[in-house]
């Protein structure tokens, strides 16, 4: 199991890393600030945020629990 969740986050790492890299990709405008720098990235069109996977197709099957103790103290 471990081995699968290891080969699909380095599958999901070079795919993430490969789709800025290709001859379709703008050059980054980087803005300075005191200790920092920030870039607009361009977002597709339709709802942004996240898409939930099924584990399934990942091979990651995880739940992150807290306690409310944890919580709170967060």
């Amino acid at each position: 199991m471990v081995r699968h969740a290891t080969a699909a986050l380095l599958l999901l790492f070079s795919l993430t890393l490969a789709s800025g890299c290709g001859p379709d990709a703008a050059p980054r405008v980087w803005h300075e600030g005191a200790g920092y720098r920030w870039a607009d990235l361009p977002v597709r069109p339709g709802d942004p945020g996240f898409e939930p996977l099924d584990p399934r197709d990942t091979g990651l099957a995880f739940t992150n629990t807290l306690s409310e103790e944890s919580l709170l103290a967060n």
